[in-house]
């Protein structure tokens, strides 16, 4: 065995060395004949012809052997210097360690003049290092071979083992006769391996594996052999961090290459659901420039391309009255708050939209400021509908004037700006005299162009501020605000009564038709709209007495009526405490079956003296003084108790009592959240008793109010909208507001007969309730074609007269036991 004492030592060997020369460059492959030959063949081939031509003597024999050793060596080296320039051509090429490996086994046997060659690697698990690539002559010799990485055993002493762990190249020239290989001598040359070389291979400046090189000829490794195996070697420590950094190149090109790819589908899908989408999906820099508006929104904006709308700007599309409105919009959601508008644009195509806009900010768009990231539906059907719903809610189908919801709204507005400002608020009723005559005599076609033509002539005569409404029939009311004198409002109900009076051309005919005025004043009269109107109508009523053709004024005889209620409520603040009160019970009838589902309770008082008080009197006062309060948990605890008392009566386990509820029960939150204790303590579901809410109540709600209306209905308590349609703001209370019941107003039952409105109204309030999964009751059915009506147009409850009037608890429940009783 040879090893160098260091990794560029030259190894000791017991042959003699011949003079280092420059492979190929003074030698022929082979110099003399039997190339072919074992050295001693060759050597007695070579003596036997020398002898043939005269010569003799053993320095000849002696030259002779130089010379093969010599010519041997040159081949040796010639083939090696060979074998690494094709190693040198061929790396270039190979991709993977694996492949590396096999090809310089190859080539070193092929073209290096190597018996065999292998290349082994540490196994972490076994500690061996095992084959992972060889070649040539004699590979059984491998087959079970056991080579150790380390030095604890015989097998890690060899050269294999000493290169890896030493990173040194170890020879061996003569298997027969080195201790070092003594563990596979006997196999080794049984297998023709006369000579080895172990030359380690780096990677990563650390042992990586160890080629092992073997010779059929004893002392094959002399110093240019080992040179070139050590170079060898190298160029394979080379060639592993080529190919681990053209991997690395390939991975990070193929990872670019896929996230290209990956970020071209992502772009791709996102763009397919951009398109797709059927909301207008439009993003905006800082400046407020387009980047980008999806098919929908160009449909929307009747654009046909993107550079379209980029070019004209965005704002022009916007009618200018929003344009504000979006500019404020875009500013809030490029600063990070989100929010929602409703515009209305113009498309290039001529057509008028209106879109609900939801903004938010869009975080550096194009390396800049945030942007804009818009989401637009069109909601112009939705507009048209809520549009023509209100209208028909809130106006006259004849006249076109607001209807007496309206007008109340109206009304309480400007008594609310009244009590800030200042200023009178006066209203006029105006009833024409003796129309019904004219609209029998004459027909109802001719009669309704008479109050068209009479509601255009009293608009004709008020203020752009001021309010003309047709209550219903013949009857317009006036509300003039912000007068300085009541003279003002005289001069107006002259002028009224003047024009109305002057003929009216029907056809053929001219007609003439005269007006009384009623006139009151806010505040100088009374506190509120109710008494306002109550005031009016009864000066109307004086003018008509009075003549008609004229006006009156709310006089001191109606001012007594006032001191009247002063009286009432004196004793109303004695009638809870002195047992005075009455709950009684209508039932509310499913007009599918015809029995009795529910009830609704409803506040009686029985007066002392004055026998029964209408609640139309007194509940408004008890609202005004805040007794209401105090009633109002009485009312809740009489329902309960009774309903409790029916449940266990087994007269319906899904048996419900409405419960009228004041605004002025709202004001205190923590007073609310006591009902559902008491249907706890005395053991009633929460679903037993629902909460009626008036259009009142919502007007004013802040978020105290819609707390509370949730609280109660998460804990169970249904809640009813009760006298539906009366107020200016009804559609925005279905979906602000948890609502669960939603009562028609009896002055729409009332006129289901008479008035086509009525009927149209009656049934856009049912579909409407029903598609937003609202119960529908209507109230004050009186007649059986009123029911029929309800039930056709798919109502499902009802209550009036028709079916029972309010009657005491004992009373109804002889109604319920009947409804239950078989047959």
């Amino acid at each position: 065995m040879a090893a160098p004492s260091d990794p560029g030592a030259d190894i000791a060997s017991n042959a003699a060395q011949p003079p280092r020369r420059n492979p190929g460059s003074g030698f022929a492959a082979h110099m003399l004949p039997y190339p072919d030959l074992p050295p001693e063949q060759r050597i007695a081939r070579l003596r036997e012809r020398i002898f043939r031509a005269g010569s003799s003597g053993a320095a000849l024999e002696k030259i002779l052997r130089s010379l093969i050793q010599s010519e041997e060596r040159v081949v040796r080296l010639t083939n090696l210097c060979q074998a690494r320039s094709e190693i040198n051509q061929t790396i270039v090429r190979l991709q993977t360690p694996a492949e590396l490996f096999s090809v310089v086994c190859r080539i070193a046997v092929e073209y290096g003049g190597m018996r065999m060659a292998w290349i082994g690697m540490r196994n972490a698990e076994t500690g061996r290092i095992d084959p992972v690539a060889r070649y040539g002559e004699a590979l059984e010799y491998l087959d079970g071979i056991a080579v150790s990485a380390t030095a604890e055993t015989p097998e890690g002493c060899g050269p294999t083992g000493w290169a890896y762990r030493t990173d040194r190249y170890f020879t061996v020239q003569d298997y027969a006769t080195d201790p070092m290989v003594a563990p596979w001598r006997e196999r080794a040359l049984r297998h023709g391996l006369r000579a080895t070389g172990a030359f380690p291979i780096r990677r990563d400046d650390a042992p990586y594996a160890v080629l092992t090189v073997y010779s059929a000829q004893p002392d094959s490794f002399d110093d240019e052999a080992i040179d070139l195996l050590r170079e060898i070697s190298k160029d394979l420590s080379f060639a592993l961090d080529a190919i681990e950094n053209a991997r690395v190149r390939r991975d990070m090109v193929d990872a670019l290459r896929r996230s290209e790819r990956d970020l071209r589908e992502k772009n791709e899908f996102l763009d397919s659901i951009l398109q797709s989408e059927p909301e207008c999906v439009l993003v905006l820099d800082a400046h407020r420039r387009l980047l980008r508006i999806n098919e929908a929104g160009l449909r929307m904006l009747g654009a046909h391309t993107e550079e379209e709308v980029a070019a004209a700007g965005l704002l022009s599309f916007i009618q200018a009255e929003y344009r504000g409105a979006f500019l404020d919009l875009h500013r809030k959601a490029c600063g990070g708050e989100n929010g929602v508008l409703e515009i209305e644009v113009g498309g290039k195509d001529g057509t008028s939209r209106w879109l609900e806009i939801h903004a938010a900010c869009l975080p550096h768009v194009g390396n800049e400021k945030p942007g804009f990231l818009g989401i637009a539906r069109d909601i112009s059907e939705t507009k048209r509908s809520a549009e023509l719903i209100w209208r028909q809610a809130n106006f006259d189908f004849l006249t076109g004037l607001p209807n007496r919801y309206m007008f109340r709204d109206r009304l309480e507005q400007e008594i609310k700006i009244s009590h800030r400002m200042g200023g009178l608020v006066a209203l006029l009723f105006i009833d024409l005299d003796r129309f019904k005559e004219i609209n029998d005599t004459f027909g109802h076609d001719r009669g309704d162009r008479l109050l068209v033509e009479a509601s255009r002539r009293i608009a004709a005569c008020i203020r752009e501020a001021d309010t003309v409404a047709r209550l219903g029939g013949d009857e317009f009311t006036v509300i003039l605000p912000q007068l300085t004198h009541p003279e003002e409002a005289e001069a107006v109900a002259g002028n009224i009564i003047t024009r109305l009076a002057d003929p009216y051309v029907l056809g053929a005919e001219s007609v003439f038709v005269t007006a009384s005025v009623g006139i009151t004043y806010f505040p100088t009269d009374t506190q509120n709209a109710d008494a306002l109107i109550r005031n009016a109508d009864q000066a109307m009523y004086v003018a008509k007495r009075q003549g008609r053709n004229r006006l009156a004024y709310f006089t001191e005889a109606l001012q007594a009526e006032a001191k009247t209620r002063l009286h009432l409520i004196t004793d109303l603040r004695g009638a809870l405490p002195g047992g005075q009160l009455n709950v009684f019970f209508q039932p509310i009838i499913d007009l599918s079956s015809g029995r009795i589902c529910a009830a609704e309770a409803l506040l009686r008082w029985r007066h002392p003296t004055h026998g029964w008080i209408s609640p139309d009197r007194f509940i408004p006062a008890a609202e005004e003084t805040g007794l209401i309060v105090d009633i109002g948990d009485w009312v809740f605890r009489e329902s309960a108790r009774w309903a409790k008392r029916w449940h266990e009566q087994g007269l319906g386990s899904e048996f419900c009592v409405s419960v009228n509820s004041s605004p002025v029960q709202f004001r205190d939150s923590a007073h609310i959240r006591t009902w559902p204790k008491i249907l706890q303590e005395q053991g009633l579901p929460p679903r037993c008793i629902a909460i009626e809410i008036t259009e009142g109540l919502l007007l004013d709600a802040d978020a105290a109010v819609a707390e509370s209306l949730s609280w109660l209905r998460d804990s169970g308590i249904p809640i009813a909208l009760d006298d539906f349609g009366t107020g200016y703001s009804s559609l925005a209370y279905l979906h602000k507001f948890p609502l669960d019941h939603l009562k028609i107003d009896q002055s729409f039952t009332r006129n289901l007969e008479t008035e086509p409105a009525a009927r149209t109204l009656s049934k856009t309030i049912v579909r409407m309730a029903q598609e937003l999964g609202l119960r529908v009751i209507a109230e004050g059915v009186e007649t059986a074609a009123q029911r029929t009506f309800l039930e056709n147009a798919g109502c499902g409850y009802a209550q009036g007269y028709l079916f029972s009037r309010p009657v005491p608890p004992e009373a109804f429940e002889t109604l319920l036991h009947a409804d239950r009783s078989p047959g």
